[in-house]
């Protein structure tokens, strides 16, 4: 419980910190006069982009030998959604899950790792779609906030192309403590020696990621915001891999000192961003109601 309660106040003191000096009469302008159909739109794409989700985590477990039916992973995957954003529990998304699909044949390691290879695909679309947006950036942000999002890439990246890797270096499998490292790592490797399968995973990671951060730029037309998709393809990938930092309550916060930091350079007026993250945070809320609705009324049928 402690843990919940160090992550609750940590996003009210990101949050304080990030409003400090604002206009909050133009902030609130901002969200009163949003385009409520463009703001629809944007839970609509982020929905289909959680659906797409479901089927990459699909074919990792299909690929591991478990037959169930695409609305099994449906409902499980909106479902471990609502419990990362609107319950304050310490037990997150990916824990629902390993949960649910544990009761199935594999057991609980099996589950385990399929999970965390849905989470290391997922990564590595980010970093696919911040890859190109990069060379655009260079010369549209200054040079240090270049650099910071440059070297997020980087190092993730080169994590993401080594974790398969460790599986090799059996020394990991000797200790407990790096036992599950070790294991993960063969999961992913194993994963990745059908081609056509890995290719599949990759572009489904990415149609997922480009959707959200589609989703993004439809909450900046809502706002009559002028910043173009480019950017926040360059960007938002930056913004979620510091956001997956447990130190949040859902990234709150967190995700909103990060926006500020990389879009305030492209001329938008602070209120703005923070109107765009603070819509971009109930926007994954709002898309996380399927969840609940399967969670209550549907549990049984998961």
């Amino acid at each position: 419980m402690w843990k919940i309660g160090l992550k609750i106040v940590l996003s009210v003191a990101a949050i304080f910190l990030v409003f400090r000096e604002i206009n909050f009469h133009l902030f609130f302008e901002y969200l009163l006069n949003i385009n409520r159909t463009l703001y629809g739109a944007a839970i609509g794409l982020q929905i289909i982009s959680s659906l797409i989700a479901a089927y990459k985590w699909k074919t990792i477990m299909s690929f591991m030998g478990y037959q169930q039916p695409y609305r099994f992973y449906a409902k499980t995957y909106l479902i471990g959604t609502m419990f990362n954003q609107i319950l304050p529990t310490s037990v997150g998304g990916d824990a629902v899950r390993i949960g649910y699909t544990s009761k199935l044949d594999g057991g609980l390691k099996k589950a385990f790792y399929g999970v965390m290879a849905d989470r290391y695909y997922g990564t590595v679309g980010l970093v696919l779609i911040n890859i190109l947006p990069l060379f655009w950036l260079v010369h549209t942000l200054p040079h240090h906030i270049f650099l910071v999002i440059l070297g997020i890439t980087f190092f993730v990246g080169a994590g993401l192309i080594f974790a398969p890797f460790l599986s090799k270096i059996h020394f990991f499998n000797k200790f407990k403590l790096t036992r599950a490292v070790y294991e993960l790592s063969r999961a992913i490797m194993k994963s990745a020696t059908d081609l056509p399968h890995v290719m599949l995973l990759l572009l489904l990671a990415v149609a997922s990621n480009v959707l959200t951060i589609l989703a993004t730029y439809f909450i900046a037309c809502s706002l009559s915001l002028h910043i173009s998709l480019l950017n926040l393809l360059g960007i938002m990938p930056a913004v979620t891999l510091i956001t997956l930092l447990p130190i949040s309550f859902a990234g709150w916060g967190i995700r909103e000192g990060a926006m500020v930091t990389f879009l305030l350079f492209l001329g938008l007026p602070k209120a703005a961003i923070l109107s765009l993250s603070i819509l971009y945070g109930i926007m994954l809320i709002l898309s996380s109601l399927p969840g609940l609705y399967f969670y209550v009324f549907k549990r049984s049928g998961v």
